[in-house]
């Protein structure tokens, strides 16, 4: 294809070394890009169509060849936040009964943390752990939309704005910053 410039050998590399850690600065370092410049040349590569388009069509070859894609973690979380102890065992008024792994789905198995028994002279203890449930509603609620924070402010009429915002995919640090700024916005009565 007349035109068309590949990418040089050095982005190549860092295209392979992003696909790793998805870091762009440690990409970048570990494809030879100056560590000192790192933090700025990383973002800037992914920047470039030629570059975004490179690291695009690797993750979907990964995605294809690993079977790892959305749906499937979708469906993971969804086995986790819908998981019922009941598929494990079973409460009676004759005590609690364990069901055989090998009666189980190997779906709702992959609910379990942990199990693990402990043998003592009197008797022994069995205790199932699933994945936390409250995480897993948490982020299928997040990737639906479904929590919406709501903020009150005053107006300058003393009536009350109502904000709506979705603040679900921001990092804990991008949240601080953000209530840093608020708090510089709000006019203090104190």
């Amino acid at each position: 294809m007349a035109g068309k410039r590949e990418l040089t050998p050095k982005q190549q590399l860092f295209v392979q070394e992003y696909l790793v850690d998805l870091n762009a600065t440690q990409a970048a370092i570990r494809a030879g890009y100056s560590a000192k410049n790192a933090g700025k040349i990383g973002p800037e590569l992914l920047g470039k169509t030629r570059i975004a388009d490179a690291v695009a069509r690797a993750l979907a070859v990964r995605s294809r060849r690993t079977g790892i894609n959305a749906d499937r973690i979708l469906e993971e979380l969804a086995l986790v936040a819908l998981s019922d102890i009941g598929d494990f065992v079973e409460f009676g008024p004759g005590g609690i009964v364990i069901k055989d792994t090998k009666d189980l789905d190997p779906r709702v198995r992959r609910a379990l943390a942990e199990v693990s028994e402990r043998r003592a002279k009197h008797g022994r203890t069995v205790v199932f752990k699933l994945h936390d449930k409250v995480t897993a509603l948490t982020k299928l609620g997040q990737h639906l939309g479904l929590f919406v924070d709501r903020v009150e402010h005053t107006g300058r009429d003393g009536g009350p704005i109502q904000v709506e915002s979705n603040f679900s995919g921001l990092t804990d640090e991008e949240l601080a910053t953000l209530e840093k700024l608020l708090a510089k916005a709000t006019p203090s009565d104190a």
